[in-house]
This record gives C-alpha cells, sequence and structure tokens, in this order.
C-alpha cells in the first residue's frame, strides 16, 4: 500500500490475527524477499508508484510462493488484474478494505498454502 493512512489501517487491522510487517516501497520489501525473509502472505496493492502490479507479483514469485492478496480501489475490469488472477495462491479484495474480510482471506489462503 502506498497511501500510508491506508497502511496504518491495514496494518492495525491484521494485528489483531496476524504479525503484519509493513514495507513502506516495494524496494524495501524486495530487499527484504532477497535476504529470504520469509511470509505467510502478501498484501500487496495493485497501483504503486513506481512499479505495477503484476511486475512485483513476478519479482515475489522468484522467491517465494506465499499467498498474494491484491488490493485495488479500481472499479473497472482489467486484462492485466485478470491474468495474475489465473495464477495459484493469488486472492483479490476491493478497496475499500474491510478489516474482517481481508483478514478471512489471509487466514484462508494461509491455511490453504499450509495444507499442501
Amino acid at each position: 500500500e502506498d497511501d500510508a493512512a491506508t497502511l496504518d489501517v491495514f496494518c492495525s487491522d491484521l494485528a489483531k490475527s496476524f504479525h503484519a510487517v509493513p514495507f513502506r516501497s516495494d524496494k524495501a520489501f524486495m530487499e527484504a524477499l532477497e535476504r529470504s525473509t520469509t511470509f505467510d502472505a502478501v498484501v500487496l496493492d495493485w497501483v504503486l508508484p513506481n512499479t505495477e502490479g503484476s511486475t512485483v507479483i513476478d519479482r515475489i514469485r522468484t522467491h517465494t510462493r506465499a499467498p498474494i492478496v491484491v488490493t485495488t480501489g479500481h472499479r473497472e475490469a482489467s486484462p492485466a488484474i485478470s491474468d495474475v488472477l489465473g495464477l495459484p495462491d493469488l486472492y483479490y479484495v476491493a478497496k475499500p478494505v474491510e478489516g474482517d474480510i481481508l483478514r478471512a482471506m489471509l487466514a484462508a489462503a494461509i491455511e490453504k498454502a499450509s495444507a499442501r
């Protein structure tokens, strides 16, 4: 999430059930992945200031198979989003995101991934 206030709300909501680690830039997140940091799941804003969600997803997948929940405020169908939704362990939540829904989706995604 590139909006600091929204990121703070996400982290506060997620902290009710998870240990959330916020990254203030895609660069900081990718550096953590390259240091072999493990994640149970990733919440990713589709629209970022320096890159597009599909590019970040491709980079994430070179390091981890953790479930990815994509969030976006876009209400129109996007071929780019439709394409990545066909990937395994990828989920979608429209903004504004309800904390209960995001937590439930993450819990289900993590449980499904750990059952493999």
